[in-house]
Order: structure tokens, then sequence, then C-alpha cells
């Protein structure tokens, strides 16, 4: 009887990237060599009641803000209501291969969206592994309780 060690490899990580039009070769060929699958997605211009397809294993849903404007208060708004109905279990990166304000970048924190600045594909990649490092951490953190006892 031999004995045979078997390593389960878990599934590649999907991401959605939305705006992938706009988006270089570089980036997505970038994310692909990590292993990561992705998945092309026009998420603002998806009609209401549309299902996006998400794959279970999907984590991320990145987000091309490269050519929004300098006031992103309505297309962050209609993001997050279609994320909230469409894509809800996701965590969401907004990327930009150009700078903007830090007016700008505080407005998409303040609305709890993650932005990355990225002058190579490689900037992405480690943001993406961020994020997804700190899910994992998130996940395992569970409640300790500690039961002490004093006899006297």
């Amino acid at each position: 009887m031999s004995s045979e060690i078997v390593r389960l490899e878990p599934p590649a990580i999907s991401l959605l990237l939305d705006e992938a039009s706009k988006t270089p070769a570089l980036i997505r060929n970038a994310l692909t060599v990590r292993g990561f699958t992705v998945l092309d997605a026009e998420l603002r211009l998806t009609r209401p009641g549309h299902a996006i397809p998400m794959p279970a294993n999907s984590a991320v849903v990145l987000v091309n803000v490269t050519d929004w404007g300098e006031e992103p208060s309505e297309a962050i708004r209609r993001l997050n209501s279609i994320r909230a109905a469409r894509v809800s279990n996701s965590r969401l990166l907004c990327f930009s291969t150009a700078r903007h304000s830090s007016r700008f970048v505080l407005k998409l924190m303040e609305r709890g969206l993650r932005y990355a600045r990225v002058s190579d594909a490689s900037m992405l990649v480690e943001a993406v592994e961020l994020i997804l490092a700190e899910e994992a951490h998130e996940s395992n953190r569970t409640p300790t309780f500690r039961i002490s006892h004093r006899f006297s």
C-alpha cells in the first residue's frame, strides 16, 4: 500500500473588473499572472434588476476611476447602490492610473471605498493582495473568552 501526499490548491480568486475596456492590458495581465481570474463588467452601465454573474469565490471588485471627474459623489452613490444590489459580498477597490486630488480620494474614503493610485500593474496587484490579506485576517478573528477560577 503506497501513501501519496496530495496537495490541494485553492481555487483561483475571481476579480470583477469594472471599466475593463478602459483598463490597460498590462494590469489585466499582471493580475492573471498572479493567479487571479479577471472577469469584465461594466457595473455603471447595467440595467436595474440585471444580475451580474459573480462566482462564489469573487472577493474584490476593481473599479477604474481614472477618468472620473473631481466631484465623484453621484458616481459613488450609484456604484454603492449597484454593489449592494448585485455584488454585496465583495470588497470594492477603486484605482486610478492618473493623479487625483486629495479631496477626490477623501470623498472615496469617506464613503468606505478603498483607493489605490497605480503607476504600474504591480501596485494594483499589491493593493488587491492587501485587501485579501485583511479579509483573511478578519475572518480568522474569533472572540476569545478566558475563564478564571479563584478558590480561597
